[in-house]
């Protein structure tokens, strides 16, 4: 009886373990189905404004994905995503990125846009889904480990953002060999060689999600449920949540922190958009771009892990903004020197093309300052109020990206410059005079939680997804 009693505890003991490391399983595959996912997705963002023939619809059929973005984070994105639940969610939402790629194989103003605007608003959706569907799996694998809900959350959310992250360095890599290596003569061909890869390497990862495991609520307890609860069963209805943005939308540190958000997105598309096409194709040409976007990523990448963390000190936010609005200075200035005058020629960057590089890791690391900001302060700010806060951010960043795209074809470099310049120093003048005249941004994470412990620690989990 002996032996047997021990061979059943041994087989229950298996039995647990294989069912706590399915929830670990399903958030690595989940890592790998938007890898391949945005592997296709952001590369084919990174090359729009450069490898359509017509510039116009390059940039516009970006602007379509972030105006599209606008109206849906408000209206559509969470109502839909609670109402399919996240399985399915994720499958509606990844489907809409792959019609943007495919339209790449027949650039025209009747494909592009339309399928733009479809990523736009099932983007939302995606990311909606994806940040209940981790949060889910990180809290079942602690209660089945025997620890706190919350206790894995930083454990898995780092694991996803790990993968994801590199697939814009892998993708940005294959999209440059690819534009190099194929064949010469007929330009049209390698594209279309690079499209259907990338068509193929998406479609992996949508396909991937049909495998994802159930991850149910119905695991943990009540209490534990604070980190899913709103992710899942307290969605505010639409007219609810666009009510509540819109009132905070007069708040007075809303006000302050407006310039800067909308910031935050403009220095994303500057990149994608216009330091791509205005620097990188224009020196080198287009098969360049990936192997120096490729820098940007790998910087920012390890930027958001090293640099990230200063944000948790007293005064770490006004480092992040030290440090980040540094390096933009010194790529505008060197930029708007390069364009306006004769010291620097486009024939020296070529023989020395190794500053492009140099000004694409820089610009990498203060992305990686500048895309904490927002979430933090929000989180910081807002406290009583965060999923408006967090809708506001989304809005005010994607509007940023919209205007950078919308006005690509139409503005120089240096007027593009000027005019970030302008953002980047009126945002960080309404930054001062909020901590200055209004409320501290120094507070520290714990002087935070000591207040609002439950609610705050719950909104910087879901700013990670």
């Amino acid at each position: 009886k002996k032996t047997t009693t021990f061979a059943t505890c041994c087989v229950a003991g298996d039995q647990k373990e294989m069912a706590v490391g399915r929830h670990l399983f399903n958030a690595l595959l989940l890592s790998f189905c938007f890898f391949g996912l945005f592997l296709a997705f952001q590369t084919t963002q990174n090359l729009e404004s450069s490898i359509v023939p017509d510039e116009r619809l390059g940039y516009w059929s970006l602007a379509c994905i972030y105006i599209a973005f606008c109206f849906g984070a408000l209206f559509i994105s969470a109502p839909l995503a609670n109402y399919l639940r996240p399985k399915l969610s994720l499958i509606v939402g990844g489907f809409c990125y792959l019609p943007l790629v495919a339209s790449n194989l027949y650039p025209r103003w009747w494909t592009m846009p339309p399928a733009a605007a479809l990523l736009g608003l099932g983007a939302g959706v995606l990311w909606a889904a994806q940040g209940t569907y981790i949060t889910l799996c990180s809290s079942n694998y602690a209660v089945g480990n025997n620890t706190e809900p919350k206790s894995q959350m930083g454990f898995f959310n780092g694991i996803f953002f790990t993968i994801f992250q590199s697939a814009s360095v892998i993708g940005s890599i294959i999209a440059s060999i690819i534009l190099t290596y194929s064949d010469q003569n007929n330009e049209q061909r390698s594209v279309h060689i690079l499209f259907y890869t990338f068509l193929a390497v998406g479609s992996c990862g949508l396909f991937g999600f049909i495998f994802l495991g159930s991850e149910s609520a119905a695991q943990q307890d009540e209490e534990a449920m604070c980190d899913a609860e709103p992710l899942v069963e307290h969605q505010l209805s639409t007219t609810q949540r666009l009510s509540s943005a819109l009132r905070l939308l007069i708040d007075k540190k809303m006000i302050f922190l407006t310039v800067s958000l909308i910031y935050s997105g403009m220095e994303q598309s500057f990149v994608a958009g216009d330091f791509t096409a205005s620097v990188v194709t224009k020196i080198k040409g287009k098969n360049w771009i990936g192997f120096v976007l490729s820098v940007f990523y790998l910087c920012d990448a390890v930027g958001s892990f090293t640099i990230g963390k200063i944000s948790d000190y007293k005064y770490g936010k006004i480092t992040l903004l030290t440090i980040g609005g540094l390096c933009h200075v010194v790529v505008f200035g060197f930029l708007l020197i390069y364009d306006q005058t004769h010291w620097i020629s486009t024939e020296w960057l070529g023989d020395h093309f190794y500053i492009v590089f140099i000004l694409s890791g820089i610009l990498g690391i203060a992305d990686a300052c500048w895309n904490p900001w927002g979430p933090i302060m929000m989180s910081l700010m807002f406290t009583d109020n965060t999923d408006a806060a967090f809708s506001v951010l989304k809005f005010y960043q994607a509007f940023g990206s919209a205007m950078m795209f919308a006005w690509g074809p139409y503005l120089t470099l240096s007027e593009k410059l000027l005019i970030l310049s302008g953002f980047l120093a009126v945002g960080l003048l309404c930054i001062t005079i909020l901590h200055v005249f209004v409320e501290s941004i120094a507070k520290s994470r714990d002087e935070v939680l000591q207040n609002k412990p439950d609610r705050l620690n719950q909104t910087l989990n879901n700013n990670n997804q």
